[in-house]
């Protein structure tokens, strides 16, 4: 008997956080930066959350989840406009390298032709940023994906030794 109060006390946390993620409405897949859009159904009584799915790789010395998350060398901003029946409706700025929560890991691998190893850099990530929209409907989102200067939110280019192999946007609501 106490072995199934803790199960169904277990499934019942486990619902609650799973709910409080929200359900997914939308992604645009990024392999690199660039632009990208989609259409989305959102409810305006309920709160538009962005989320990444991030999947860096670099060959620095130093530990990548401490340069990225820490030191902050760069940014990955996604500059999002939101449209409702052609006009712009909303217009906000997220950093895919500032989450509130994730689900992180690294991965170290030696490539074949050096001996300098490779660290991955991965995590489903929700950013500190939403928003509330004034129409239900269908939403038109368009995001363009660029790395900035942390300092002064300058467009820059993405450090050499820095490879992007997924940054996908994920709306939920």
């Amino acid at each position: 008997m106490r072995g199934s109060s803790l199960l169904v006390g277990a499934t019942a946390f486990a619902a609650v956080v799973v709910a409080g993620c929200g359900a997914e409405v939308g992604r645009i897949e990024f392999a690199d930066v660039g632009d990208g859009r989609t259409e989305v159904t959102i409810d305006s009584s309920k709160t538009v959350d962005f989320w990444t799915h991030l999947d860096l790789v670099t060959e620095e010395d130093d530990s990548l989840a401490v340069s990225i998350l820490t030191d902050k060398k760069v940014s990955l901003a996604y500059s999002i406009a939101m449209y409702h029946q052609g006009e712009m409706m909303k217009r906000v700025t997220c950093d895919a390298l500032d989450v509130n929560e994730f689900d992180f890991s690294t991965k170290f691998r030696v490539p074949g032709t050096s001996f300098r190893t490779a660290r991955s850099f991965r995590y489903n990530g929700k950013m500190k940023c939403s928003t509330s929209v004034p129409n239900s409907g269908p939403i038109i989102v368009e995001v363009e994906l660029e790395p900035i200067d942390p300092t002064d939110g300058v467009a820059i280019p993405l450090p050499e030794s820095y490879k992007l192999t997924r940054a996908d946007l994920v709306i939920k609501q």
